[in-house]
């Protein structure tokens, strides 16, 4: 047995009574001892065992008749007959827990199995051992030294009883073993060797190491809800063999830390699940194992297997070269995660490799620390994220949703990454709750992808001093129908002049839809012709907050002299809200082009800057509240003009 894996309760005590019932054991939560529940349960001559204080009364009466010191004495007695009951003190030697109670009975009565039947030699009848609860391999011959095999006395102990004690020592199993019987384990262990497989149903035992595995010795556990890799000792594969040899359904139980080589999930693990006590439980992947700290490969249908209560450290300072993710997922289907934290991932904290991958994220999910992106989902899959996303200080990207799936998402938060905090190029509608994105190192949303909602996007402080607007923004648009329900983009950290937060980036984008912003200074860059970016609940007052397109047009006549009447025309874009002309120095036409850009019902602000005094006038679509065609605007020289019109049939119609 390895050193200081177990303890030995100091005071445990067992039995049965009347109809030989309520054998029942527990584990304490805190010490790992096992405690047998005996409150019930008198003593009595029916009792299985020879108890301390009945040994004690033997040795002082001068080992009356009928009293054996061991089971070798027995077998050579003279002096008995059918009928009496005798007693041993032990099997090999005294106290060496094979001490039983045997009745006389006839030769060939039953099969000498070393325990239940045993041939006495000495008289030519039988001892047949009276079993009326729990009993002991030493009770069937077994030797608890790690060397000598204990199959046999196993297989006999397991036809007679539905409870197998195993009191101290370890006890070799080195050929194919199954059996039915519980098996409570209060201070021995079993030595599983030679590629032997030794199947039984869920044992009783605290938290000490019951299984040692040598030479591809396999223990299969045939049944049970809750197993502790404790059983297998405290090693970096304990987890492992518990997960592999575990039955179907089976819960891993885990409390405090545990060092793990990496954990290869398949399959083969259908219905099974990894569960910490709480968040506070760690596995910490070992220096130079150089794979995964979790690794989910080919599972495939409803398995449901799950990860529960976990912090994940994948010791990227250990590793070496290899592209080591804190998880990977490589096709799989039915896998849960709930409560899980990842750290210090060499590459991605997790990372979605194979095609048609099906994942569930629940309850809280943190990736912080890894070496490229906090969530690489470029294969996500049809993928769950009903969780509260949390990935920050990543040295890449906080998360990446790919053009392989499908994701609708609670909550993702994603600061401080070295990157962006969100690229998506999904391609299929999905869903997010509410997306922060904040102090990222380039744009706060990336999206290139189509068909996303975005319930509400807070999107502060993302970026450096700009030079590039398309990447250092708060959110950068290059995809296909985006909406966003309510955008907010707080300054925390001063001017807008050090972030570019509040500046939306639509260079390429399609079907653009923002309902509601909430901030004054925001602004939509690059709003090209043939694009369209509605703009609802802009309006407060005349041109309260609002999302704005600036564009400067001053410059001689000449550089316009295809222009018609020397006027140099304002054609909008396709934008249904604000637009900004500023440095207005020439005569201006407002062009009825706008129409073919817009629909019924549409609105559309304007804030004329005039850099001289010059004549704003107005194609003949843009008509007074009274219906009547607009006349020129004569401006003046640094003051603004506001303007807003609503479209009604073929004209747009001011507003008062």
């Amino acid at each position: 047995m390895p050193f200081g894996l177990y303890k030995k309760p100091t005071y445990i005590t067992f039995g049965s009574s009347g109809g030989g019932g309520g054998f029942v054991s527990s584990v304490n939560a805190q010490t790992g001892a096992v405690l047998l529940d005996t409150s019930h349960i008198e003593p009595s001559v029916d009792r299985n065992y020879v108890s301390d204080a009945q040994l004690a009364a033997i040795g002082t009466a001068g080992d009356a008749a009928g009293v054996f010191e061991t089971l070798v004495d027995l077998r050579v007695a003279s002096d008995i007959a059918i009928g009496d009951v005798v007693m041993t003190k032990g099997y090999h030697t005294a106290g060496d827990a094979g001490a039983a109670r045997y009745e006389i009975v006839a030769a060939n009565t039953g099969v000498d199995d070393g325990g239940s039947f045993i041939d006495l030699t000495g008289v030519n009848l039988q001892a047949r051992a009276i079993f009326n609860g729990p009993v002991t391999l030493e009770q069937f011959g077994a030797i608890g030294d790690g060397q000598t095999s204990a199959v046999s006395a196993l297989i006999a102990a397991d036809a007679v009883s539905d409870h197998i004690l195993l009191q101290s020592g370890g006890y070799l199993i080195d050929a194919n073993t199954s059996i039915s019987a519980q098996m409570h384990f209060i201070g021995g262990w079993v030595l599983v060797t030679n590629a032997a497989v030794l199947s039984l149903p869920l044992p009783q035992a605290g938290l000490e190491q019951i299984f040692d595995l040598q030479s591809g010795g396999v223990v299969d556990l045939v049944d049970g809800d809750v197993v502790h890799p404790e059983w297998w000792g405290g090693g970096a594969t304990s987890i492992q063999r518990a997960l592999d040899q575990s039955a179907v359904g089976a819960r891993v139980a885990l409390h405090g830390e545990y060092p793990i080589a990496g954990l290869a999930i398949s399959d083969t693990h259908a219905g099974k699940s990894i569960v910490g006590a709480d968040t506070g439980t760690q596995l910490q992947l070992i220096a130079g194992a150089d794979v995964a700290a979790v690794s989910f490969d080919t599972i495939a249908g409803d398995v449901n297997v799950t990860l529960r209560n976990l912090v994940i450290d994948a010791n990227k300072t250990g590793q070496g070269v290899n592209d080591i993710n804190g998880i990977d997922f490589n096709g799989v289907s039915g896998v849960v995660l709930e409560n899980i934290a990842i750290l210090n991932a060499a590459q991605d904290g997790m990372a979605f490799l194979g095609a048609d991958n099906n994942v569930t994220l629940l309850g809280k999910v943190e990736i912080a620390h890894s070496g490229r992106d906090g969530i690489d989902g470029t294969r996500v899959g049809t993928s769950q994220f009903n969780a509260d996303i949390h990935c920050h200080h990543n040295t890449g990207r906080g998360v990446v949703i790919g053009a392989y799936g499908q994701v609708n998402a609670g909550f993702i938060k994603a600061e401080n990454n070295g990157g962006e905090g969100v690229v998506w190029t999904c391609e299929n509608p999905s869903y997010i709750h509410l997306l922060q994105c904040q102090d990222n190192g380039m744009a706060g949303l990336h999206y290139a992808g189509d068909a996303l909602v975005i319930g509400t996007a807070i999107m502060p402080d993302n970026g450096v001093i700009a030079t590039t607007t398309t990447t250092q923004c708060g959110v950068s648009d290059q995809g296909k129908h985006l909406r966003i329900r309510t955008l907010a983009n707080p300054s925390r950290e001063g001017a807008d002049i050090v972030h570019n937060q509040k500046t939306l980036y639509f260079g390429n984008s399609i079907g653009a839809v923002v309902q509601t912003v909430n901030d004054t200074a925001t602004q939509v860059n690059q709003v090209a012709s043939g694009q369209t970016l509605n703009i609802f609940n802009t309006r407060r007052n005349l041109l309260g907050p609002k999302i704005i397109e600036r564009r400067s047009y001053s410059g001689s006549l000449t550089e316009h002299n295809a222009i018609p009447y020397g006027f140099r025309p304002i054609q909008c874009p396709d934008i249904y809200g604000a637009v900004h002309i500023f440095d207005v120095g020439v005569n201006y036409y407002v062009t009825d082009t706008n129409l073919t850009r817009s629909s019924n019902g549409s609105q559309l602000e304007l804030r004329i800057s005039a850099s001289a005094d010059v004549n704003l006038n107005w194609g003949s679509s843009y008509r007074g509240a009274d219906g009547n065609p607009l006349p020129a605007t004569q401006m003046q020289t640094g003051q603004d003009y506001d303007f807003a019109f609503i479209r009604r049939a073929a004209n747009w119609f001011l507003i008062p």
